[in-house]
């Protein structure tokens, strides 16, 4: 029985151990407000501060007992590498013996000394069982291919091995080359942001070649919502409308609204033939200026604008061209163009000569016509609604693949450079081997060794703001009959709350807070709000309050309560929680 007991507990700490030595990723918080850094623990769902960083270190020796576990076809290399440093080991005096060897064939005697370097030899090979075996298997040889040969003709049997196992390094070598060259696994580190619209691949440095994402520092001390808080949530609201459809369709619908905004891309083209037009009834004088127009405008603007043409019919939805810098471009260039053209050829033969007309005014419509997708761009969306496309867990391109003896060190990750988030949000990394010529179905996701999900959280004290609903009641006035004691009245509120770097309890489900509150009831129901400001506290996320308030314009306290509910029911006006500031695209 004490066997079995013992055994079980031999077989659990082996567990435990590859268990601890298969962690791929240590991970440690860079907290801004604090000197400290914080080691983040590798099981459950650790809790890390929305503004910090996190420095990723990937565990070489780890990653390598993995590989070998999961892909021991990909770590021929580490067995030959292995065996090939233990043969040298064992063969560290071979310059000696061979010396000495040669020495006492020509009649030295070096019998002694040579003695010793071979018992040396012996010992490191005896020592180590993989080639001891070899040592067997050459002596073996040996004395068979010696067998009838006189002993003053046989080669020392001591050489001989010698000569043997540094065949076996030869060939070692040659298949240690052929090994780099076709069959390499590579490890790569990937990470994205989850929130409930989904979520972005975030830049982790030193393992991709994206760009960091917009800055964005989670404010700690919130006191008003601002008109631009308002504005983002109107615009956040027409995002939320159009990620209910499927981003595919909202990205086609932005290619056919931009392709109707721009007219004007067809007329382009029928410049040249309007100019040619125009050069039969100029002047020679004119014509000069009319050719060099023409030779300019087919160089530069028709080429631009026939690509941009074709790439707007032949764009597909699941991409998103960068925009901005080409548009800026266009802009100039044809800007430059346009005034020059009416510049030297002038007004009065601009409105003599039809052909010049049409041209002048497609000049000037395109140029309209870019200003208005130019704006377009910069209003609609289109980068956020590309990144959700980021949101699969497939590699992109720019996620970069390291062979197992130069994974960098340090991987980084700027919470601050990840965009708009909001306390809740989870962050997911992921360790990853991508296998040569793969043929699996996660040749696109690549083999997972490792995945960690942290959770964003505005650790320590901070403030929110919250809007809605209360039901006031004035105890010190006497209600008009038949009207309720309790009154709905809006309601602002300024909370300090502290967040948890330990409790998802407290966090997720508690989440107390306290404030400074302000509300407009009407008590004496002259229609006319009323002023009253107070404290108020909140537990359970908000979802009910408790607070007392004096009310300035009839001085007179009242004391009120709040149920925040999560939905609304029927005809009664339940309080919504604002939070800012707000996601925007």
């Amino acid at each position: 029985m004490k066997k079995a007991i013992c055994f079980c507990l031999y077989i659990a700490s082996l567990f435990f151990a590859t268990s601890a030595s298969a962690q791929i990723l240590h991970i440690q918080e860079i907290p801004r407000t604090q000197r400290d850094t914080v080691d983040v623990a590798p099981g459950g769902l650790p809790i890390v501060d929305i503004n910090s960083q996190l420095a990723i270190r990937p565990d070489v020796v780890a990653i390598r007992e993995v590989g070998r576990a999961q892909f021991p076809q990909f770590f021929q290399e580490d067995v030959l590498s292995e065996k090939a440093a233990r043969i040298n080991d064992a063969l560290a005096n071979q310059d000696r013996i061979l010396s000495l060897t040669k020495q006492m064939l020509s009649g030295l005697d070096v019998q002694k000394d040579l003695l010793k370097e071979v018992e040396a030899y012996l010992q490191r090979v005896a020592a180590d069982s993989m080639l001891s075996d070899d040592f067997n298997l050459y002596t073996g040889e040996y004395f068979q291919q010696f067998r009838g040969v006189p002993r003053e003709q046989r080669p020392d049997r001591f050489v001989y091995s010698i000569e043997r196992f540094n065949e076996q390094l030869e060939k070692i070598a040659t298949d240690l080359r052929i090994l780099k060259r076709s069959s390499q696994i590579e490890f790569s580190i990937a990470a994205w942001r989850r929130d409930p619209a989904g979520g972005v691949r975030v830049h982790v440095e030193n393992f991709d070649t994206f760009e960091n994402g917009e800055f964005f520092s989670v404010p700690r001390w919130v006191t008003t919502l601002s008109a631009n808080d308002r504005q983002q949530l109107n615009r956040y609201g027409q995002l939320a409308q159009g990620l209910n459809e499927d981003a595919s369709q909202v990205l086609e619908a932005y290619k056919t609204k931009i392709i109707e905004s721009f007219p004007s891309i067809d007329c382009v083209q029928t410049i040249p033939a309007e100019m040619d037009s125009a050069l039969q009834s100029a002047t020679t004088d004119l014509r000069i200026v009319l050719n060099q127009f023409k030779e300019g405008a087919t160089d530069q603007v028709i080429p631009t604008f026939a690509s941009l043409r074709s790439e707007l019919l032949n764009w597909p939805a699941t991409q998103t061209p960068d925009w901005k810098g080409r548009l800026n471009t266009m802009l100039d260039r044809l800007k430059a163009v346009s005034d020059g053209f009416q510049t030297s050829v002038g007004d009065s033969i601009l409105q003599a000569n039809l052909h010049l007309m049409r041209v002048h005014g497609c000049l000037r419509q395109t140029l309209a016509d870019i200003q208005r997708i130019q704006d377009l761009v910069q209003k609609f969306p289109y980068t956020y609604l590309h990144k959700l496309r980021l949101n699969s867990e497939e590699l992109a391109e720019e996620i970069r693949s390291f062979r197992l003896d130069e994974i960098p060190p340090l991987g980084i990750i700027d919470l601050e450079y990840t965009g708009q988030r909001q306390a809740g949000d989870e962050l997911l990394i992921k360790a990853v081997f991508r296998l040569p010529n793969d043929t699996t179905e996660k040749k696109a996701t690549g083999h997972a060794i490792e995945t960690r999900r942290l959770k964003m959280i505005l650790i320590g004290a901070h403030s929110i703001t919250k809007i809605g609903l209360i039901l006031a009641n004035s105890y010190t006035l006497d209600p008009p009959p038949d009207t309720p004691e309790f009154r709905f009245a809006p309601s602002a509120a300024l909370l300090l709350k502290f967040g948890s770097r330990k409790s998802h309890f407290y966090n997720n489900f508690l989440d107390p807070g306290i404030g400074l509150n302000s509300a407009a009831p009407d008590f004496d129901l002259d229609g006319t709000p009323e002023f009253s400001v107070g404290l108020i506290g909140t537990v359970f996320r908000d979802i009910i309050s408790l607070g007392w308030n004096w009310n300035f314009s009839l001085g007179k306290p009242n004391y009120f309560i709040g149920i925040h509910l999560p939905f609304n029911l029927p005809g009664v006006p339940v309080n919504t929680i604002q939070r800012n500031p707000l996601p925007e695209e």
